[in-house]
C-alpha cells in the first residue's frame, strides 16, 4: 500500500496531477492553538453531535469486531469494545479543545490490516507518530493533502473490497437465520437507498437532515438497532442435528437440515419437530447401535405416541 501510494505519488508529478500551491508561504513549525474557539452551549447542536457520536460508536464497535476477525480470528472481548469506544469518545474530546472536528475510527485500517495481517504495536504506533508530526510540521500534512485523488482512490479500492468481505465474514459467523438476513437486507437497503436521494429528509427538522442525509452510517444504525428490538428472536429447535452415514445419499457424518419436511434422501415426509423425534430420526441414518441407546429411543417413541 506504502509502495504503491509512493510510486503514484511520483508518476502523478511529471503529469501535472500534484497541486503545489499550498506550500508557498509555508511554515516550518506550527503549533495548534488551545481552546481557539469559545465554547456555545446550543442545545440543537449538542443533540447533534450527541446522536453523530452514537453513529461512531457503532461504526468503532464494527470496526474493532472486523478487526479482530481477520487478523486474530476471534470476537473481540468486552474490554476490548469498551476500551476502544473510551479511546474514541477521548480523542474526539482533545480534537474538540483544539478546534478540530470530533475523530472517527476508520475502516479502511480494517481493509489494510486484512490485506498485510499486520497488528503489531510498534507498527501502529509509528503510523501514529507521522500523524502527530503532520500536525507540527505543515510540509508532511501538506505532502499527504497533495496527494491526487486518483492515486488516492487506485490504493483504497482494495482495501474497502476487503471492508466488505469483512462485513460478509462477520454476518455469516452471526449465522444467516431469516431474522438476520432480514435485519441486514432491511439495514443495507435503506442506509444506501435513503442517502442516494437525499431529498427525502426534506420533510424532516434540519437537525435531523444534517445527521441523516449524507451519512448512510446513522440511516443504517437506526434501522438495524429498531429491526434488532422489534423483530422477534429466531425460535430454537430442542434436539441434536440429524446426522446420516454413507449409503443415505450423503457422505458420512454431513448435518442435514433440522427443519421438518425439507430433509433429502429417504427420510420420512412428516417428522415432528421435537426431540423425540430427532432421537428417532438419529437412531436410524446414523445410530450408533448401542443398546442403550437403542431402548432409549423406543422408550421416547412410545413418549411421542402417547
Amino acid at each position: 500500500m506504502l509502495f504503491g501510494l509512493v510510486v503514484g505519488y511520483v508518476v502523478a508529478i511529471p503529469l501535472g496531477k500534484v497541486d503545489f500551491s499550498g506550500f508557498a508561504g509555508m511554515q516550518l513549525v506550527s503549533l495548534p492553538a488551545l481552546m481557539p474557539v469559545m465554547p456555545e452551549f446550543n442545545p440543537s447542536a449538542i443533540l447533534s453531535i450527541t446522536l453523530l457520536f452514537l453513529v461512531s460508536a457503532t461504526e468503532t464497535v464494527g470496526d474493532c469486531s472486523a478487526l479482530t476477525a481477520v487478523a486474530l480470528r476471534r470476537s473481540p472481548t468486552d474490554k476490548e469494545l469498551s476500551g476502544a469506544v473510551a479511546a474514541d469518545g477521548l480523542v474526539s474530546t482533545l480534537s474538540g479543545c483544539f478546534g478540530c472536528s470530533p475523530v472517527t475510527s476508520f475502516s479502511q485500517n480494517v481493509g489494510l490490516v486484512a490485506m498485510t495481517g499486520v497488528v503489531n504495536r510498534r507498527a501502529i504506533a509509528t503510523g501514529a507518530a507521522v500523524l502527530v508530526l503532520a500536525g507540527f510540521v505543515p510540509a508532511v500534512s501538506l505532502v499527504f493533502a497533495s496527494l491526487p485523488e486518483a492515486v488516492l482512490g487506485g490504493c483504497t479500492v482494495m482495501m474497502f473490497g476487503n471492508i466488505i468481505v469483512s462485513g460478509f465474514q462477520m454476518i455469516a459467523n452471526a449465522g444467516f437465520s431469516q431474522r438476520n438476513i432480514t435485519i441486514a437486507a432491511l439495514s443495507l437497503a435503506v442506509g444506501i437507498g435513503f442517502t442516494q436521494m437525499g431529498d427525502i429528509f426534506t420533510v424532516l427538522p434540519e437537525l435531523l437532515q444534517s445527521v441523516f442525509a449524507d451519512n448512510c452510517v446513522a440511516v443504517t444504525f437506526v434501522v438495524a438497532i429498531a429491526a434488532s428490538l422489534l423483530l422477534p428472536k429466531d425460535a430454537q429447535v430442542e434436539g441434536p442435528l440429524v446426522t446420516h452415514n454413507e449409503g443415505v445419499g450423503s457422505p458420512a457424518g454431513e448435518t442435514l437440515y433440522d427443519v421438518p419436511g425439507e430433509m433429502p434422501g429417504e427420510m420420512p415426509e412428516a417428522v415432528a419437530c421435537d426431540s423425540a423425534a430427532d432421537l428417532a430420526r438419529e437412531a436410524a441414518f446414523g445410530g450408533t447401535g448401542d443398546g442403550a441407546e437403542a431402548e432409549r429411543v423406543e422408550k421416547t417413541e412410545r413418549t411421542a405416541a402417547e
